[in-house]
């Protein structure tokens, strides 16, 4: 039965004066004392025994107490309890103030430059500048030379990376110092200072930061935030996070390239670009190779170190003595950059040095220095045996049919000779012109080679006999090979023939062949993150082919100017941009987009492969 139920069938009686009269006793008890603590005081007679101690412990306590007076932790209260629930009190106090500070934290110099140590900062910070220790004739003689360097470097913006902090200080110090020279004198000596032509440095390369933001977050792959869709929120959830940029559509787009922008400056005009190549440590700092000849006439050299944060002009300009035709920097040493020249010279720079004048290292004097064109130079990573730590060897490539390694020691670079090229184990008595050469990814011992009359050998540096094998298939000279980085057994070579054929390392027919109808095809590159893309550039037009997607015709084709002719391709390391180079002296570098993705790239090729295979 059910409590409402009980309560329907409770009949209610009314009150009668008996039930008034009735006499009712409540007893009313008080309950048992509950103690939370309980300490109880301690009386000692001043004569006992105790008594010095007790008195010591009272100094102390009181000392203590004295002390905790006024703190925010102190709370003078008779018993010991549990501190009550804490409670808003206000307080009219002034009003706080707020400034609003920026800074600007950016690396200013290139990483593998380093201009000036912090050790070196300091010890110069406490130096006085150099111009104010001159004599007045010290002073006009330095007037002239300082002004043809002020107008030909202000005219180039060829500016230095350097701190805002020494030239403030310089400036401070030659108030003091350098009061008794000419305002003219005085403004001649600050336009021509390496610390005001810093601050430029900085100046511009925050300008072009900010004109090209759209374009760096695209190269970088980071979201691109318009100005008036700017969100605090949105921008602290997206930072650090790096994604895809991809259009807002509907459908599926094809497969295109978007030019970003183009590395040029006036040293490079009426130059070619023959090479280029990244640095190993920065990802950010390109070096590319400039060369202005033809037959019967040629012109010295050039080289620039471009990087990403100023594509107006280069970083490092280096001159050399004669047309530049091929470049790559060290594993080891990032700071060194080998440079082959077109007379057969190698030269190797340190671009640590901010004014390169000379080069580190030159086989021009070298009796075992190459006597045609220098067109390929290759880094390895070679141990002579499992105790010694693996160094840097330079394998140079030459029309005079000879490859060479090179060793670096105290007299300079140490040359020692390659196996020779053999047909059939049997040695050529004449030299065969050597082209291109391509180590392998993953066993450096094993190297293609790509010769002038159209055959590709694959050779190893401990048989100095014969080559391993012969790769028949081209019928003009192999201009470039190149292994996969995702496959060890699978690379590819271009040829002058107008065609681009795939390999597989123990199949001597090539299992894929693509033919390019606008010309030659100059030079040929893998993609560094998409295992079945690569891309070619032929004389008027940049092809990329994607195998996932068509294994027959190039799903990209972007023409070129009508003037120029592409010469060199290099992808980028870490983004899905390509940088091409052609024959007005232009690096444009374009993005890549709506290329398919997969999760394992290795499958992706293998796929290919195997479907080629099974056919």
């Amino acid at each position: 039965m059910t409590d409402a139920e009980q309560r329907a069938e409770t009949v209610i009686q009314d009150v009668t004066e008996d039930m008034l009269k009735e006499e009712i006793f409540v007893h009313i008890t008080e309950t048992e004392l509950i103690t939370v603590l309980d300490l109880p005081s301690t009386s000692v007679s001043a004569e006992s025994d105790d008594a010095p101690g007790v008195r010591e412990n009272n100094s102390r306590y009181a000392e203590v107490c004295s002390t905790c007076s006024g703190t925010d932790k102190y709370v003078n209260v008779s018993v010991q309890k549990m501190k009550g629930p804490a409670k808003n009190k206000q307080a009219q106090t002034d009003p706080v103030t707020f400034v609003d500070s920026d800074s600007i934290t950016m690396s200013l110099a290139l990483d593998p430059y380093n201009a000036l140590s912090t050790e070196q900062s300091e010890s110069e910070s406490n130096v006085i500048p150099h111009w104010m220790t001159y004599k007045k004739a010290e002073v006009e003689t330095s007037k002239a030379e300082d002004a043809s360097l002020s107008s030909s470097r202000s005219a180039s913006s060829d500016l230095v990376d350097l701190s805002l902090v020494s030239v403030i200080s310089s400036r401070t110090s030659g108030d003091e110092i350098g009061s008794s020279l000419t305002p003219e004198l005085e403004l001649q000596m600050l336009m021509s200072s390496e610390s005001f032509h810093n601050c430029l440095q900085l100046m511009e390369r925050v300008i072009l930061a900010n004109i090209l933001q759209p374009q760096l977050a695209s190269y970088r792959l980071l979201h691109n935030i318009k100005d008036g869709d700017v969100n605090v929120g949105k921008v602290e959830q997206l930072q650090g996070e790096v994604v895809e940029v991809t259009e807002d559509c509907k459908g599926p787009q094809p497969p295109a390239v978007e030019l970003l922008w183009v590395f040029s400056c006036r040293l490079t005009r009426g130059h070619s670009v023959t090479t280029m190549a990244w640095n190993k440590k920065n990802p950010d700092v390109l070096a590319v190779g400039y060369s202005n000849f033809g037959y019967g006439y040629h012109k010295p050299g050039l080289v620039c170190c471009w990087s990403i944060k100023n594509t107006k002009w280069p970083n490092r300009v280096i001159h050399c003595d004669g047309p530049v035709t091929s470049l790559n920097f060290s594993y080891n040493n990032p700071s060194q950059l080998a440079v082959g020249l077109l007379d057969g010279t190698i030269v190797i720079y340190n671009i640590y040095d901010q004014h390169i004048k000379s080069c580190v290292y030159s086989t021009n004097d070298s009796p075992s220095r190459h006597m045609g064109p220098v067109w390929q130079l290759k880094w390895c990573h070679l141990s002579p045996d499992l105790s010694t730590k693996s160094v840097d060897s330079l394998f140079s490539v030459a029309a005079d049919g000879r490859i060479s390694k090179w060793n670096q020691g105290s007299n300079g670079l140490d040359c020692r000779g390659m196996p020779a090229v053999c047909y059939n184990d049997i040695s050529l008595l004449k030299a065969t012109v050597c082209v291109c050469v391509c180590v392998g990814p993953q066993n450096s011992n094993i190297y293609l080679i790509g010769t002038w009359d159209g055959l590709i050998h694959k050779c190893t540096r401990s048989n100095t006999q014969h080559s391993l094998e012969t790769y028949r298939s081209h019928l003009c000279a192999v201009n470039a090979v190149v292994w996969s980085p995702f496959s060890p057994d699978v690379f590819l070579s271009c040829s002058s023939d107008c065609t681009i054929q795939l390999w597989k390392q123990y199949h001597l027919r090539p299992l894929l062949t693509f033919t390019c109808i606008t010309g030659a095809v100059e030079d040929i590159k893998w993609s560094q993150r998409q295992a079945a893309v690569f891309g070619a550039v032929s004389e008027k037009q940049l092809l990329i082919w994607d195998l996932s997607l068509n294994m027959r015709e190039p799903v990209i084709v972007q023409p070129t100017t009508p003037t120029a002719n592409m010469k060199k391709l290099l992808f980028s390391t870490e983004t899905n941009c390509v940088l091409v180079g052609d024959s007005n002296g232009l690096v444009s570098v374009y993005q890549l987009k709506n290329l398919h993705e997969e999760s394992s790239q290795v499958d992706v090729l293998d796929g290919v492969i195997s479907s080629v295979l099974s056919s």
